[in-house]
């Protein structure tokens, strides 16, 4: 079977399942966390004018660092341990496929979703700043944000085989997930430390919206790093799987 059919039979798979309604919910808690702080904002001072730049700024923030890493990661790990909580591998691998291209075509499936949830969210921050005012509008702020948001999706996607390898290891969502949330506080401690250049899932943000300078470090560094970080996690992935037995 062709890895094209392979996506296409993912892609199918995922269409009937509840998991697409719960990672949009997901992914419009950024949107949603933005409007509660405009609103709240303006209870305290009616004349609080917010900027698109500080909208599509703090968009990046909460999709990168905190909540898009969770919803990632749940949606992830469905993806990879679906297969194995539905008894349907065994039926899968005994089809002319590689065990390898199945996890490529999950892989494609999840960074075009993911890609998507992304744009999502992005679009709806640009209604909000819309209706509610936003100032200092600009074509190239739009671009600018929106470059950098698809940039970290893609980060954050290949930056997701550590956690996928621990749904294929543990055939579930729950450790992945704590997990996630695990690296999230760690990403809101780092937020506003020069260590955030160092550490794999919050470099997504300073490499992405080209910051990683201010932390003094260089970023060939984290650069470095998070391709080192995703290169372990897709290696153990492919690895765990190929050999895991079906049972």
């Amino acid at each position: 079977m062709s890895l094209a059919s392979l996506v296409q039979c993912e892609w199918l798979k995922l269409r009937n399942s509840k998991m697409i309604l719960v990672s949009i919910l997901g992914a419009m808690v950024t949107p949603f966390m933005i409007l509660v702080g405009i609103l709240k904002e303006r209870m305290s001072d009616p004349e609080y004018q917010v900027t698109y730049y500080t909208v599509f700024d703090q968009s990046n923030f909460y999709m990168i660092l905190l909540f898009g890493l969770v919803v990632y990661t749940v949606f992830a790990a469905f993806l990879f341990s679906r297969e194995y909580s539905e008894n349907t591998l065994k039926m899968i691998v005994t089809i002319p496929v590689s065990r390898v291209g199945l996890l490529i075509s999950k892989f494609i499936v999840l960074l075009i979703w993911c890609t998507l949830l992304s744009l999502l969210s992005w679009i709806f921050c640009f209604v909000i700043a819309s209706i509610t005012k936003a100032t200092q509008f600009s074509t190239a702020i739009l671009f600018k944000s929106i470059i950098e948001n698809m940039l970290a999706t893609a980060i954050l996607v290949f930056l997701l085989t550590p956690l996928i390898f621990l749904s294929i290891y543990t055939k579930g969502i729950v450790i992945p997930v704590i997990a996630s949330a695990t690296l999230l506080m760690m990403n809101a401690a780092l937020s506003n430390e020069e260590l955030a250049a160092l550490f794999p899932w919050s470099a997504i943000y300073m490499v992405a919206t080209n910051r990683v300078e201010e932390t003094g470090y260089s970023i060939e560094l984290s650069v470095l790093i998070i391709i080192i970080t995703s290169i372990i996690g897709m290696i153990l992935s492919i690895w765990y799987f190929g050999k895991n037995d079906i049972k």
